[in-house]
């Protein structure tokens, strides 16, 4: 080793410069440059994960931090004021503009992981740009969410009809009742 660290005894240093030589470590080294180049978007924050940003966010503020908004910090410079390149930036807006989209009278709001997985793309266990962590279920889709509304709805109505029903014979066995008393 040419500048080992201060106080890094020779033992280490040799089992350093082994390792370093190694084919294990090669290929290793070689395979993450590779990784690394096909990164679309790379991000801000080092070697820190998505998810521990995301700790580390939680708590300087108090409050979880959202998925879209972790992307604008992993992948917004403060120093620099830019993001790290357009595609990240054009990803960032694209979320926001189906963020803010309304939503109709008988569909569940869309999740921001869902919105993340539209934009950024689905990679298994993984939501792209936005770490590690709970996934959304693919049965729990905006379409399926809008499935099980129309059923729950029909099953209302199915059920208000029955009450209406109920209350029309209960209306008819009281008026049989106050005759029939009558009489007597």
């Amino acid at each position: 080793m040419q500048h080992p660290p201060p106080g890094m005894p020779q033992e280490d240093q040799n089992y350093l410069c082994s390792y370093f030589s190694s084919y294990e470590f090669k290929k290793r080294s070689v395979q993450n440059a590779r990784n690394r180049a096909m990164q679309n978007t790379p991000h801000v924050n080092g070697t820190k994960s998505f998810a521990w940003m995301g700790v580390e966010m939680t708590a300087q503020t108090g409050e979880e931090v959202e998925p879209i908004e972790l992307y604008k910090i992993t992948h917004y410079s403060n120093k620099n004021h830019s993001w790290v390149n357009d595609r990240a930036h054009h990803n960032y807006e694209q979320m926001v503009e189906l963020q803010s989209q309304p939503v109709g009278e008988n569909e569940a709001p869309v999740c921001e992981e869902e919105i993340c997985l539209e934009v950024l793309g689905h990679k298994s266990g993984y939501i792209r740009g936005c770490g590690h962590g709970p996934k959304p279920s693919r049965s729990l889709s905006k379409h399926h969410n809008n499935s099980e509304l129309e059923v729950a709805n029909k099953r209302a109505n199915e059920l208000e009809e029955k009450l209406n029903a109920q209350q029309k014979n209960m209306e008819v066995i009281k008026a049989t009742q106050k005759a029939t008393s009558e009489i007597l």
